[in-house]
């Protein structure tokens, strides 16, 4: 790999117009446009450096949405988003490794609220979205594994966010998200109604930060990471089970020289816990071990 060669290139495109009508003194906000997407993927044999395979796709997708403002520090919103995407490429163990996909089209679909009162801010949206589900899976009776696309996937469910400053120098930042994905108009219908693979049922993340007194510019840092169970085939008989994840750190920002400097110290995985942290695409993702970080970052 001291001279690895070309696999793929991908050129993107887009234009967007939108245009955002008020009424009712500002309380309610409509706003509308369009999209032009170009996406230009080309894959290429790996030995002979020869290009394999070659999609140009473009598509005009609309975008609507609406914000109302029910009180001063509260609002309402919806909004639906179209796009296309780049198709997946094979990678891994598989018969078929480099094998690009076509672009294809997504919808998301978004309702919520806010509630912002300048220091504390929460927020509840439900989502639903669809796109190709791609996987890899068993060959045959070869013993190898073959990435493919079959049907659809669709994600639905909510999500929920806190932050804010809750006493003097002590912030919090976090959240929980709770998705149904299911698999949609397989092949024979073989696997409708089964849960998608790689997308855990729920997560819980959050986020502390706290300002040590009388030491200007030194912050302790805290993160649990907590994400339920995923599946790793599309059968969902291999199951990888759910984890948890503890962060410290701190930073300390000072001047020298009248640039602001910043350093930062950090473990990753405090507990050393061992976990599968994904099960996306069908492959199996080690959680990474316990990790100590060292940084420093100057503003010249």
């Amino acid at each position: 790999m001291n001279n690895p060669k070309k696999k793929s290139t991908e050129r993107l495109y887009s234009l967007y117009f939108s245009d955002t009508m008020t009424f009712l003194n500002g309380y309610v906000a409509l706003t509308g446009g369009f999209r032009f997407q170009n996406i230009m993927t080309n894959s290429y044999d790996y030995n002979s450096g020869l290009r394999d395979q070659h999609y140009d796709r473009n598509a005009i997708t609309p975008v609507v949405g609406l914000v109302v403002h029910t009180t001063r520090h509260s609002s309402l919103y919806f909004n639906r988003i179209e796009g296309i995407a780049p198709g997946p490429q094979a990678s891994g163990n598989v018969v078929n490794v480099g094998q690009m996909f076509a672009p294809y089209r997504t919808v998301q679909y978004e309702i919520g609220g806010k509630y912002d009162l300048g220091t504390l801010t929460a927020s509840l949206a439900f989502f639903r979205m669809s796109q190709p589900n791609a996987y890899a899976q068993p060959y045959g009776d070869t013993g190898q594994n073959i990435f493919t696309t079959n049907g659809r996937q669709r994600n639905q469910g909510l999500e929920f966010n806190f932050n804010g400053q809750i006493i003097k120098g002590l912030r919090f930042n976090g959240g929980t998200a709770i998705t149904d994905a299911v698999q949609r108009r397989t092949a024979n219908g073989k696997y409708d109604g089964n849960k998608a693979i790689g997308v855990a049922g729920y997560t819980i993340n959050g986020n502390i930060e706290y300002d040590i007194p009388h030491v200007q510019g030194l912050t302790l840092t805290g993160r649990v990471t907590h994400t339920g169970h995923q599946y790793a085939d599309n059968a969902n008989k291999a199951r990888v089970s759910n984890w948890t994840s503890f962060d410290v750190g701190s930073r300390y920002t000072f001047l020298l020289e009248k640039h602001p400097m910043t350093l930062r110290l950090g473990v990753e995985n405090l507990a050393n816990t061992r976990y599968w942290a994904s099960a996306y695409g069908g492959y199996l993702t080690e959680g990474l071990p316990r990790t100590f970080k060292f940084s420093v970052t100057a503003d010249l």
